[in-house]
């Protein structure tokens, strides 16, 4: 087995997603074809590595959906905490990754999942984590993001979405809000990138990655 990188530690850290992955994703994407353009779209803290991970001048355009703080009490989930705390961190600390039925989508490391619940006890999310002195560099985001919200979504809840966008002080911000009427069917949190909504979610919002055409679907909400 090679050795760590300088800097690694054995535990994975959820923030190393944002702060190791994102870029080193980025740097491939350069190497394959540096003269293409580059944009990107990100689900729930997708959205969340554009900023952090220090290279989103590297972007034309971003999208994030379902991205939001998740301080518990900006969503509308009122089991949540206890899910989170009561169950979930006791249980993942019997596992390396978290287990399926635990129904928060696929499995991540455990240890992963105990930065986020305890990001979520946080008022302010990550933002209140001294161990991430990176939250700064929203401020320097500077490219027009997309921000896509789900009404039947009970994490990414509008005040939850406003919370983490009024963060980025110095980018373009525009908000578009779909329903399950529009989309189809019931999405969630979870639900855009399925495959059912592949003829009325996703052609928007290629279209807006691709050509930067106005996104259309959804109602538009100010930042």
């Amino acid at each position: 087995m090679s050795p760590r990188p300088e800097g690694w530690s054995r535990r994975i850290d959820y923030k190393e997603w944002a702060l190791r992955d994102f870029p080193a994703a980025c740097r491939t994407l350069a190497a394959v074809d540096p003269r293409s353009e580059l944009v990107g779209v990100g689900q729930s803290h997708g959205g969340h590595a554009f900023g952090l991970s220090g290279v989103s001048d590297r972007f034309s355009r971003y999208a994030m959906v379902a991205t939001m703080s998740g301080y518990l009490g900006l969503l509308d989930d009122r089991w949540a905490w206890a899910r989170m705390n009561l169950v979930g961190v006791p249980v993942s600390l019997c596992f390396r990754d978290t287990p399926r039925w635990m129904g928060i989508g696929e499995p991540m490391p455990s240890s992963c999942f105990r930065d986020w619940a305890r990001w979520c006890r946080m008022k302010n999310y990550f933002f209140d984590d001294p161990d991430l002195p990176e939250t700064a560099r929203y401020g320097e985001v500077r490219r027009p993001i997309l921000a896509i919200g789900l009404t039947d979504d009970p994490w990414a809840t509008p005040r939850a979405v406003d919370h983490f966008m009024a963060r980025h002080t110095n980018a373009p911000v525009e908000q578009r809000w779909i329903s399950p009427q529009e989309a189809g069917g019931r999405v969630g949190h979870l639900g855009f990138f399925r495959s059912r909504f592949a003829e009325t979610l996703w052609p928007p919002l290629i279209r807006w990655l691709l050509q930067g055409e106005e996104m259309t679907l959804g109602r538009s909400r100010a930042a």
